[in-house]
């Protein structure tokens, strides 16, 4: 089954959810109490933000952006911690289009056009580890709920699953005689349970994988079904893992069952 939300609801849930899509440089609340980042003389980015994600604990903010660095954010009062890269480090060359927080709250992720993958030490915003084996922009990253992988998907047309502990590539996706993504790969998710990785294109379709082998688990929609009718740019599952919701710029969100 799949049920497709209202273009309405998507609108809304973009403007509540895609800070990219307002191309300013701010990070922006909305109603009576808002929030508006940067505050004082805190330096904001210089250009668009890509991607934001809050720390496991709801304290911090992280956002990437268009000016190659990453920022960290106080929720409770919206002041700037710290931007990466820090004391020279080597950072970020192009555009930051994705970050995530470890489930331990230790480490950010990031995902760059600059093909490459780089972990983060939260406290410190030194840099511990790159990643790379991409040979087009990383456009998402994921990191497995027990820490231990990080998965990256690419413009490339593959899915990456790296080791967190020593950086080695784990996998490429598709495997064997699988059939991947005919188109740039836009967005990547693992399940709360950490079995499979959900990846959506701009070829319109969303992929169900196993993490543990990388097959390639279902294809939605199936052969001659209803899907989106455009790129697909975010991706996620129910918490008990009997649905995934997608959306797209088809000004659409689909919601797809999946369980088995």
């Amino acid at each position: 089954m799949r049920i497709t939300i209202s273009r309405c609801v998507t609108a809304f849930i973009a403007a509540a959810c895609c800070l990219s899509a307002c191309g300013d440089s701010a990070v922006n609340g909305s109603g009576g109490s808002a929030l508006t980042l940067p505050v004082g003389d805190d330096v904001g980015h210089a250009q668009r933000i890509f991607s934001v994600t809050l720390s496991p604990d709801g304290q911090h903010i992280v956002s990437g952006s268009q000016d190659r660095t990453i920022k960290v954010w106080n929720v409770s009062d919206g002041a700037l911690v710290r931007t990466l890269p820090v004391d020279g480090s080597a950072g970020h060359t192009d555009f930051v289009r994705s970050v995530v927080v470890t489930p331990d709250g230790q480490h950010i992720v990031s995902g760059s056009s600059d093909k490459t993958v780089r972990v983060w030490r939260s406290t410190d915003g030194s840099l511990v580890r790159t990643f790379t084996g991409h040979s087009d922009l990383v456009s998402s990253v994921a990191v497995t709920p027990d820490g231990q992988q990080i998965v990256s998907v690419s413009r490339d047309l593959t899915i990456k699953v790296w080791g967190f502990s020593d950086g080695s590539l784990v996998r490429t996706l598709p495997v064997g005689a699988d059939a991947g993504h005919s188109d740039y790969i836009l967005t990547v998710a693992v399940s709360p349970d950490g079995q499979y990785i959900l990846s959506g294109s701009s070829d319109h379709t969303i992929k169900l994988w196993r993490l543990s082998d990388g097959g390639l688990v279902r294809t939605l929609p199936s052969p001659g079904g209803d899907g989106h009718t455009d790129f697909v740019f975010s991706v996620t599952m129910t918490p008990d893992g009997q649905q995934v919701v997608s959306g797209s710029t088809d000004a659409t969100i689909r919601i797809w069952d999946v369980g088995e």
